[in-house]
């Protein structure tokens, strides 16, 4: 009589589940954010360059227009803001994916951890605000969902028998008639 084995889904499952597609949507606006930003950026910059403040006389050394100045920084600083969060949309999507693929698997939990760790991480600083709060969430459940992984894993290791191989020698060779 042959034994079946039913094969259930692990108990983190779940919450890496919903961490990993949290962390894919709000990587993809991140990544759909990122040219608004940059776009923004160029338009502010470029209407503050026309702005006239009278602040030559603070600059005469320089010979350079202060609100030209300005308008030049405040383009630079979000041209490269906004690529910023474009990569960081970008590698979030991606290692979200990845955590997804991962999650009914008990031996590989190590990668939906270690994105949880990094992206909890990253997140803290805005944690103050509702935004900052839901970026932390996701990746709070991909740490929780890998831990629950983990145990069930080690339970399941503790529960096997010890794996052992005998040693079978060759059979003999055939008798000649």
């Amino acid at each position: 009589m042959e034994e079946e084995f039913i094969m259930t889904k692990p108990k983190g499952s779940i919450y890496i589940q919903i961490g990993s597609i949290g962390m894919i949507v709000l990587g993809s606006l991140a990544i759909l954010a990122s040219p608004l930003l940059i776009v923004l950026s160029i338009w502010s910059g470029r209407l503050i360059s026309g702005l006239n403040f009278n602040m030559e006389a603070y600059l005469d050394n320089w010979n350079i227009p202060f609100e030209y100045l300005t308008g030049q920084l405040i383009t630079g600083f979000g041209v490269v803001l906004g690529i910023l969060v474009l990569f960081a949309g970008l590698l979030q999507l991606i290692l979200a994916v990845l955590a997804l693929k991962r999650r009914n698997d008990l031996h590989r939990s190590t990668l939906p951890l270690t994105v949880g760790i990094i992206f909890t991480a990253l997140s803290l600083p805005a944690s103050l605000t509702g935004w900052g709060i839901l970026q932390l969430a996701f990746p709070v459940l991909l740490i929780v969902g890998a831990a629950l992984n983990k145990q069930e894993r080690n339970r399941l290791a503790s529960q096997a028998p010890p794996p052992y191989y005998h040693y079978q020698p060759p059979a003999p060779p055939p008798e000649a008639p």
